[in-house]
């Protein structure tokens, strides 16, 4: 709920419009979905800047006229520097290593390209050689769209060569170039890098905002903001996987409100809705934690907890707990103004998962255990590991043979 609530935030326009997300959460989870998006095409933009590169060297002096004694330093500034900044900036594009270091070497990657095309410009206008400024635009404009990079980066980057640029147009001066023309298209090129990497990347944090809240709201129940019934399926038979695979105990418990009709008939379905959210909330804020750890709301007024990596020793209390925590929650009733005690009572099993271990089985242990806690007078918790819980016939073969020997032992 909280989580849904902070996309709802985000997509306030005032919010948006500064392109950076209040939640530091949110922000490095959108960087790093940008950043993964943007992989194959910034690989892609360097490859073909190489490319561009190494044939404009090819045929230097046929484009751009270049003078005999010109070419060694151009081959150096296109071979030394130009080549090898693409290729570093396609590698690091690619592998995969923190988004810190990646970020550092694209930008030295990106700084050495735009450099490398400014000095190129400078010995044309010094020689008296054609390599017009619009090269120069078209690059940065390139990395500017296709990139991917944030806004600031591109804007402070535009900002910076574009003002050496007006220094290069004015201090190496050209009888064939006016310098006042060429300052203008350079500043209409940063203009339009600006207010482009601006709307691209607006456009895509409301694109990833929008495809987050719908995932989110897709996997949450509404009403307590707990997973819904379809994802906690989906994700509980993955965290049975991995415990089967690290050999690690997992506790599942089936929690059922007390008398919960009589809730709604009493004091109307309003405050049973509200009974629900808080409860909801209370799971989310206080009780299993942990990443691999769930809390759903399992149908009605029935919730799912699963506590993975745990000791048996410790469930009692844990157990206790969050019946305790609901028995303290504040609840008045509208119209007297005295306090309504809800209670819940629970089944809880616990089980070490191998290949075997079905999901259904194991919260169909749970759920015997919680009617037997019903059974025993509600507001109150049954626990038992799972090889206990079902008769041998519906146990997984290991388990089975497990409990016919404890059986023959006993």
């Amino acid at each position: 709920m909280e989580l849904l609530k902070s996309l709802r935030e985000e997509q306030r326009s005032p919010r948006l419009y500064r392109l950076r997300f209040e939640s530091a959460a949110l922000e490095l989870e959108f960087r790093d979905w940008q950043r993964r998006r943007h992989t194959v095409a910034r690989v892609a933009l360097f490859v073909v800047l190489g490319l561009a590169f190494a044939l404009t060297a090819v045929f230097d002096e046929g484009l751009f006229a270049v003078p005999a004694d010109s070419v060694a330093t151009l081959r150096a500034l296109q071979l030394g520097l130009l080549l090898p900044m693409t290729a570093i900036g396609a590698v690091i594009s690619y592998i995969d290593i923190s988004p810190r270091h990646q970020r550092t070497v694209q930008t030295i990657a990106v700084s050495g390209i735009w450099s490398g095309v400014l000095v190129i410009r400078a010995l044309a206008l010094h020689d008296g050689f054609n390599v017009p400024a619009l090269f120069f635009s078209i690059v940065v404009i390139a990395v500017a769209f296709f990139g991917g990079f944030t806004w600031y980066r591109i804007v402070s980057g535009v900002a910076i060569f574009t003002f050496a640029g007006v220094i290069v147009e004015y201090t190496q001066q050209h009888a064939a170039f006016d310098a006042g023309l060429q300052t203008y298209g350079l500043l209409w090129m940063a203009l339009i890098a600006a207010a482009g990497s601006y709307t691209h990347e607006l456009l895509s944090r409301l694109a990833w905002l929008n495809w987050r809240y719908a995932k989110v709201l897709a996997a949450t129940d509404g009403l307590t903001g707990l997973l819904n019934h379809y994802e906690f399926h989906r994700l509980f038979q993955r965290v049975l996987a991995q415990g089967a695979r690290e050999e690690r105990k997992i506790a599942v418990t089936l929690l059922d409100l007390d008398h919960f009709k009589s809730i709604n008939d009493r004091y109307g379905h309003l405050f049973g809705d509200r009974v629900l959210r808080e409860i909801g909330a209370l799971l989310n804020r206080e009780f299993a934690q942990r990443p691999l750890d769930l809390r759903a709301r399992y149908g009605g007024e029935e919730m799912a907890i699963v506590w993975y990596d745990i000791q048996p020793e410790a469930l009692p209390a844990m157990m206790e707990g969050v019946l305790d925590a609901i028995r303290n929650l504040p609840f008045v009733d509208p119209a007297s103004d005295t306090r309504v005690r809800v209670t819940a009572s629970a089944g809880l099993c616990w089980v070490q998962a191998d290949e075997n271990t079905a999901t259904e089985k194991v919260l169909h242990a749970a759920d015997l255990l919680l009617y037997g806690a019903k059974a025993d007078g509600r507001n109150r918790a049954r626990l038992a590991p799972f090889a206990d819980c079902l008769p041998a016939s519906e146990l997984p073969l290991p388990a089975a043979i497990a409990a016919q020997k404890k059986l023959l032992q006993g």
